[in-house]
């Protein structure tokens, strides 16, 4: 559930910051020219459990509902999404890449929420962790590099922090009978 919540929230980062939905993508096995640039590569790692067993809540029925609910946390959860923004390709002008490049991850950056409710209502924490700028060598024969086309990218580390909770329902006693037993009847 955190997995989809942060995938969604990726996406939605991307769309505010300029980027058509659909080039948000999982990250192929090689790159790829046919894939259209500029995009999104997403690749999700593993995660990490921290076992805790802690009580968030009570809340109890009334007297139309005699139920007690309480709430408990099993898991703490962090899970981080290593994000890779390509830039468009470029024969010639770097200079432009790197400009849409720190321009859309300005804008990618702030556009994630501080967090918010996963599926199973959890609060989820955003946090954008690390970036690195990233540019492929060109090819080079001998003493010269071929220059077909430069790579130009930035990876982002997104770390979501969650939980995983579990419900426990009690009935509660609504009706006691106290029988006294009879004195001197024997």
């Amino acid at each position: 559930m955190i997995q989809a919540f942060g995938l969604e929230a990726i996406r939605r980062a991307a769309v505010a910051a300029g980027l058509p939905a659909e080039r948000v993508i999982p990250a192929p096995l090689s790159d790829n020219i046919s894939i259209p640039r500029p995009r999104i590569e997403y690749q999700v790692l593993p995660a990490r459990y921290r076992r805790t067993g802690r009580k968030l809540g009570i809340i109890r029925g009334g007297k139309d509902n005699p139920v007690q609910t309480t709430k408990w946390e099993l898991y703490e959860v962090d899970l981080d999404i290593q994000v890779n923004v390509l830039a468009p390709d470029t024969k010639k002008d770097d200079a432009a890449a790197d400009a849409w490049l720190a321009a859309f991850a300005q804008a990618f950056v702030t556009a994630f929420p501080r967090g918010g409710n996963d599926a199973a209502g959890n609060y989820v924490r955003i946090r954008v962790q690390r970036a690195a700028y990233a540019r492929r060598a060109a090819p080079q024969v001998g003493d010269k590099a071929l220059r077909i086309f430069t790579r130009i990218g930035s990876v982002f580390v997104i770390t979501l922090g969650g939980r995983i909770t579990s419900d426990r329902r009690e009935d509660l006693i609504t009706k006691v009978n106290i029988s006294l037993p009879e004195i001197g009847k024997g």
